[in-house]
């Protein structure tokens, strides 16, 4: 049997929060039979596995494949979409949701759009806890784009969705074209936490015609990111910067059109949040030292490192702190008296 599309849902250890994740799926579905989810479960240590149980219990198209051992969060990607019988994949991180909605939206959109690579879509941001809105990264480099785009230059495309490829929740896969591109290339070199936005590009290399589209479809859990739990921010800085780097580096060419394109919008749009976001968390000096040599390495061709990042360092973190209390204090305010 075909599924229209297949929810591919990567997780690890989230038994706490993946509920909120398949009832925003399941509570769409109306009656629907040509959904698929798909969950690949890292060798999960919680009780994965009994929550996951419960949903199976109750709707059949779900698959449940866990292993034995953890193999990182790109195989277990290519996993989900291999286990997946849609006709497009909508890739779904365990700790965020579909916005109201968002099924029929999409599938609207792929009926219209017979010949798509793929959908990328914005999304809204929250806090920890999914209770009240905030800013989020734009998804579009600049914001230069502010309605549906279909794209069908491949340079184009990843000019300006490039850095956006890497949120998991955001990304809907052809998955013929997905499976092409994954049998034509050696994916071992680029199993570095980026490999999605490397599967993109050279999906967009057989097809190009790719569909933004500016409706917030997914809802995004901010302050919640499992590599820094488990690595640290120094490491999950090397692998956002130096691996990604690598991706691009690779499809593109190093410092080619695309190549600056991209880490200029790294740069404008959302390096001094992350740093901002960081020394805010308290990071120690020594760390701040590490990652500024790591900036330096990267960047430091680009005047506009110079003139966003770099004086952030300068700043002590009581300032972030105190400026990220007032702005929650008052976003959480702001909720509390509208469900008033």
């Amino acid at each position: 049997m075909t599924s229209k599309l297949s929810f591919c849902i990567p997780t690890r250890n989230r038994a706490h929060i993946i509920s909120e994740c398949l009832d925003s799926i399941l509570d769409q579905l109306n009656g629907r039979t040509d959904i698929q989810i798909v969950v690949v479960d890292g060798g999960s240590t919680d009780n994965t596995a009994d929550v996951i149980s419960k949903y199976i219990s109750s709707f059949e198209n779900i698959v449940y494949f866990r292993r034995d051992e953890c193999v990182g969060v790109d195989r277990d990607i290519l996993e989900a979409v291999n286990l997946a019988n849609g006709e497009y994949c909508w890739l779904m991180s365990d700790d965020d949701k579909l916005e109201s909605g968002a099924l029929n939206y999409v599938l609207d959109l792929i009926i219209k759009n017979p010949v798509l690579a793929g959908i990328s879509v914005n999304i809204t941001a929250y806090d920890k806890r999914m209770m009240y809105q905030i800013q989020a990264v734009p998804s579009i480099a600049g914001n230069a784009i502010k309605e549906n785009f279909l794209f069908d230059d491949r340079d184009d495309c990843f000019s300006k969705l490039g850095v956006h490829f890497g949120f998991l929740s955001a990304q809907i896969v052809n998955r013929k074209i997905w499976n092409l591109a994954v049998r034509d290339h050696v994916l071992d070199g680029f199993c570095n936490a980026w490999l999605l936005v490397y599967i993109i590009g050279r999906m967009l290399e057989l097809e190009p015609h790719w569909l933004y589209v500016h409706a917030k479809l997914v809802g995004y859990r901010s302050g919640n990111d499992s590599f820094i739990a488990h690595l640290g921010v120094f490491r999950r800085q090397e692998i956002t910067h130096n691996a990604y780097e690598k991706i691009i580096r690779e499809l593109f060419g190093f410092r080619s059109k695309v190549y600056n394109q991209v880490f200029y919008t790294i740069l404008s749009d959302r390096m001094a949040r992350s740093l901002a976001v960081i020394k805010a968390d308290g990071c120690p000096f020594i760390i701040q030292y590490r990652l500024f040599r790591l900036y330096f390495i990267r960047y430091w061709y680009f005047p506009l490192y110079w003139v966003k990042v770099f004086p952030i360092f300068f700043v002590p973190n009581f300032i972030f702190r105190i400026l990220r209390k007032f702005y929650f204090y008052f976003k959480k305010n702001s909720y509390s008296a509208a469900v008033r």
